[in-house]
């Protein structure tokens, strides 16, 4: 997913996601994000990573460990529940092959996300 800093408008690419709700396992929030942002209403594989997370947004620095998850889909995203700041900050939603993340027109957020999908997938 590709997003606009609401602060100082730089672009970046993240998958999708977002905060753990009271009483949410990180699993559960995950699977919620991934609706709100996406409509995809997959089960994701059991095994995560955890991603040491370092980056500014909205003139906040988050520094935090994220649990990332994996899940297959077949079908083009469609934003379903974004919140009024999603809706403020997106740009765009695509699939992008993992051997083409480094073509990609703004920073990859994080960084390492070819790493992580390969540790991933190889778990």
């Amino acid at each position: 997913m590709k997003w606009r800093d609401p602060v100082d408008g730089h672009i970046f690419w993240e998958p999708p996601g977002g905060g753990i709700e009271p009483g949410e396992t990180a699993y559960e929030a995950a699977i919620r994000e991934l609706y709100e942002e996406t409509g995809y209403t997959s089960e994701l594989e059991e095994r995560s990573a955890i991603v040491a997370r370092d980056y500014v947004f909205a003139g906040r620095h988050m520094a935090h460990d994220e649990e990332f998850f994996m899940t297959s889909v077949n079908t083009a995203a469609r934003p379903e529940a974004f919140t009024d700041e999603e809706l403020g900050t997106f740009v765009e939603a695509r699939f992008i092959h993992p051997h083409d993340l480094d073509e990609l027109d703004a920073p990859l957020e994080p960084p390492e996300l070819f790493t992580i999908l390969e540790h991933l997938e190889h778990s």
